[in-house]
């Protein structure tokens, strides 16, 4: 190797791109088994009879101008227990599900706590984190290989 050939300096950005680069890949797998369970529940999914026992609006914490969020307490009967949640839904569910309604949702057959209260719930989630774990993915990235150790890579290729 010649004296002009850059040299691996492996600096505090590397160092960072790398953590970050390993926070996006195990984001990654967790989206994965993740996506395994939601695969699961569409295509295995055991029906539940849900009820809205409570239901709120919720006005944001200051006085920042957003919008309110809407939150339902429900309960339904799967494999044998009887589970009873509080999950924060979109206004348009919220308003067609008053206190007393009862609906049919989808339970995943091994894990009752996995379910969708409307369709495609959790496979919009699961494309949500996938989408984080590709940007940070593509942050530690940049990071990792900016400056003095992507010139030396290439040297070496």
């Amino acid at each position: 190797m010649t004296e002009w050939t850059p040299q691996l300096h492996l600096n505090k950005r590397f160092w960072v791109g790398c953590a970050v680069l390993l926070l996006g890949i195990s984001f990654l797998i967790a989206t994965a088994l993740q996506s395994r369970d939601v695969r699961a529940l569409a295509r295995d999914g055991v029906p539940a009879l849900a009820l809205v026992i409570d239901s709120t609006e919720r006005a944001p914490a200051d006085n920042s101008g957003d919008s309110p969020t809407f939150h339902i307490t429900y309960t339904f009967t799967a494999n044998d227990q009887t589970i009873t949640n509080e999950r924060r839904v979109p206004d348009r569910f919220f308003q067609t599900h008053p206190i007393g309604t009862t609906w049919t949702l989808r339970v995943h057959p091994d894990d009752a706590s996995l379910h969708d209260l409307y369709p495609g719930e959790t496979k919009r989630n699961t494309w949500g984190f996938f989408a984080v774990s590709t940007f940070l993915i593509a942050i530690g990235a940049f990071f990792a290989l900016s400056g003095g150790p992507l010139c030396a890579i290439r040297s070496r290729l």
